[in-house]
This record gives C-alpha cells, structure tokens and sequence, in this order.
C-alpha cells in the first residue's frame, strides 16, 4: 500500500509540475495542446535526474574498485554493465528534452506570428486594388492576384478556404506570419533530402492513412451535392487507385483515364469539366510530392519565396536544394565556412567565418521552409468562424497554424506526427499555403501543429 501511495504521488506531482511548466512557457493555450507531451518530458526529467544519479554513482564506485581491488575490477566489469544499462535511457531522455525545448521555442515563435499576421490583416483586408477591380486608387501596391478583391475581402469574400487558397492578400499575410518563424524552421535543403531519402516508405503509408483524395476534390470544387451520387461514391476510390499507380502509369495517363471517366460519368459538360480541371490538378501535384520531383517543387518554393531584392540568392539556394534532391546533402557547392551548420546567425560574425551575407543565406535557406509551413486563416472574432470579408472597424481574429518540424534523432518520433496522421483540419488548412493541393500528399518526417490566433480591429478603408 506504501509503494502504491508513492506512485500516485509521484504521478501527481508530474502532473502538477508539467501544468506549471506549460502555463509558465506559453500560457493555457499551449498547456491544452500539448499536455501529455509536458507530463512525458516532466517524466523523463525526472527519470534523466535518476539515471544522472546512478551513472555518477557506478563511475566513483568504479574509480574506487579500480585503486582499491583492481583485479576485481578486471574480473567483474560491472562498471562497463551499468553504463551500457544507463547510457541507452539517458541519451534518450536526453534528445527528448532537445526536441522539447526545441518546440518550446516555436511555440513561442508562433505566438509572435499570430500578432503579425493580425498585424497585416487590418492593413490588407481592407486596401483597395491598384490600377483595377471594384475599386481604384489605392496607395497599397498591391500584386495583381488581388485586382478582383474587393475592399474588405479575402479573395471573393466567400467564407471559404478557395478564398485563402487564391488570394493575394492572403499571400502577403502569410508571408507576416512566416518571417517570424525562421528561427525554428530546418533549412529546405535538409527537408528535401529527408523527402528523397524516406519517399518510398512514406508514400506507401500515405495511401493508407489521412485526408482521402475525395476531400480535397470537395476543398476546391464544392460540396458536390450537385453531382450524381453514384460518381461522388465511385469517385474517392478512383483517385486513390490513380495516385497509387501515377509512379507506373506516368501524369498524362493518369489524367486521360480520370478524365475519360469523369467525361462518361457526368452528362454535364460544365460540371464535368470543372472536375476535370480540379482531379488533372491533383494528379499533377501529387507527381510533383514524389521524391523524383522533390527538388521541382523546393526550386518552385524557392522562386516564390526570394522575389525582388532576395532574387540574387535564388541561384545559390536553388542549387542547394538541387543537390539535396539528388541525395548529396544541404549546401553543395554553397562553398561558405561553416556551411554545415543549419544555424542561422550563431555561426555568421565570428572571426574567421563567412560574415553577414553567410548569415543571410542560412535564414533565406530556412525562410523557403517557414513560408510553406505557415498558413494563416482569418476567423469571425465571436464565432470562431472561418471568415473572408469584414465590414470596417470590424474585429479580425487571425490563426497561424504551423507545421514545427521534429529533427532531433529518435525522440522525433515520439514527440511528433507523420505527416499523414495530423488532423485533416490541419492538413486542409495546409492547402491554403504555397504547396497548394499538394499539402494533401504531404512530406516524410515527424511533425507538431502549432496554432495561435491574435485579434485586432480592421482599420477600414485607407
């Protein structure tokens, strides 16, 4: 009854002391999320402080034997069975309380996020186009995809995730929203080289598991409602059997045949072809996830990412991103002092290394990365609502969601997800960002799905 009391105890106090630790780090909305995580680290705190114990225990009793009784040092080897018996679990715990503190960190990040994204909402949903659309004038510049966004919206101001998808306003948000999470996002490069090394097993559990084919398809056309039932039922399986067999039968097959389908399937030609647009436009995005075009879509990411006066670091990155996808690693042919180190700027102003323009590239390396993993949604601020258009002085509540990717070795997978067993909220809202339709195929590697949302007032028209 005794050891029992002391086990409830001790139960207790970790759940109390991972409470404290999450309220202490990111307040209540990280404690919810991330619960059971803070009570395993607490835990494995606790049982690394244990081990430290017992391991600079058996190191003095061994110093000790060996001056004392050194041929009973020699004969038993006790000392060498205990630090094998310890060392296993303390480098574990070990890499468990790096890959912790690690995410401590873009939790915070994503916070900060949050408020730039709010930031830039208020400015941005509210600006009139320039030189076209519903109004002119403007002194915002803005790109020519939000020419048809009215003052006030989100793409067409629909309440739906196409909005997002579609919108360059939506564009300029995100990109807010991403610069703040550099700091704990890996350097493409590294994540391309994980795509192309692991693509094979992860492609095969990706079939099995996570969003299906079918909703996306509803994502970007609709609910569907107005198609015969028996082609919405068909549909799901049909578009699985095709990606499963898109590395065999090649894009252009694979679309003719969908389309074939679709075109015998549906009588009407406009809905029949807005299905085919959309299924073509999957097939294509899903080839282009596959580890063979793994450096195609990093290459597209970087492009979109260093534009204007980043541009000139498009050919240094790109062929980094080039190298990685051919399973030579980040930074070939980057030729920088320390250009192993994925670190930012911690390696960047010392003597004897590459100075402030090596700096600037390891950030833009991880910038490609943080864009595409930060995706911003905008939300009535009552409701919680998804929400594309509001009136002036209205309050817009802004969510980040961020995918923080795990890279400590072995702890990754107990701290993260694969990427097919997140949410399909999460993966939907993934849609929205710079890979697009592709986000439902997803990469390999492990994952945590950050989320903060920020509320401020709209400033209405400029």
């Amino acid at each position: 009854m005794g050891r029992l009391a002391k086990v409830v105890g001790a139960a207790a106090a970790t759940v109390a002391m991972a409470m404290v630790a999450g309220l202490a780090i990111g307040g209540t909305d990280f404690l919810r999320q991330h619960l059971g995580t803070l009570v395993l680290a607490v835990a494995m705190l606790f049982v690394l402080a244990t081990l430290g114990v017992h391991l600079v225990g058996g190191v003095i009793r061994a110093a000790v034997t060996s001056v004392r009784r050194p041929k009973a040092m020699g004969q038993s080897g006790a000392a060498a069975a205990e630090f094998v018996i310890v060392v296993i679990p303390f480098l574990l715990t070990l890499f468990g309380l790096m890959q912790m503190a690690l995410a401590s960190m873009a939790r915070v990040l994503v916070s900060y996020s949050a408020f730039c994204a709010a930031r830039a909402a208020i400015v941005f949903v509210p600006a009139e186009p320039k030189g076209g659309g519903a109004s002119t004038g403007s002194p915002i510049p803005l790109p020519i995809a939000t020419l048809n966004e009215d003052a006030g919206s989100i793409g067409k101001g629909g309440d739906t995730l196409t909005d997002f998808t579609t919108s360059g306003k939506a564009a300029l948000i995100r990109n807010a929203a991403s610069y703040a999470m550099i700091p704990s996002s890996p350097a493409i490069d590294v994540v391309v080289k994980d795509t192309v090394t692991n693509w094979g097993p992860y492609w095969a559990n990706r079939v099995q598991h996570g969003l299906s084919p079918l909703d996306w398809i509803k994502s970007t056309v609709g609910d569907l409602s107005s198609y015969p039932q028996e082609v919405v039922d068909a549909l799901n399986d049909k578009l699985k059997s095709a990606i499963n067999d898109l590395g065999t039968k090649g894009a252009d097959a694979t679309k003719k045949e969908l389309d074939d389908w679709i075109k015998n399937s549906v009588s009407d030609k406009g809905k029949a072809d807005a299905l085919k647009a959309a299924v073509d436009r999957m097939v294509d995005d899903a080839q282009k996830a596959g580890a063979g075009k793994a450096g195609g879509w990093a290459t597209g990411l970087v492009n979109q990412t260093l534009d204007g006066p980043l541009g000139k670091f498009k050919d240094q990155i790109g062929g980094w991103v080039a190298g990685a996808a051919q399973g030579a690693g980040g930074n070939v042919g980057g030729g920088m002092s320390g250009s192993s180190v994925d670190r930012a700027l911690d390696v960047g102003f010392g003597s004897g290394t590459d100075g402030p323009e090596g700096a600037m590239l390891r950030s833009l390396r991880k910038l490609v990365y943080a864009r595409m993993a930060t995706v911003v949604t905008l939300h009535d601020a009552k409701s919680g609502a998804l929400k594309s258009k509001f009136g002036e002085t209205e309050a817009i509540r802004a969510k980040v969601t961020y995918l923080f990717y795990c890279s400590i070795p072995l702890a990754n997978k107990f701290a993260g997800h694969a990427y097919y067993d997140l949410p399909d909220q999460t993966v939907m809202a993934m849609t929205t960002g710079p890979l697009g339709p592709a986000a439902a195929v997803g990469i390999p590697g492990y994952f945590m799905t950050l989320t903060s949302e920020h509320t401020l007032t709209n400033q209405g028209k400029p």
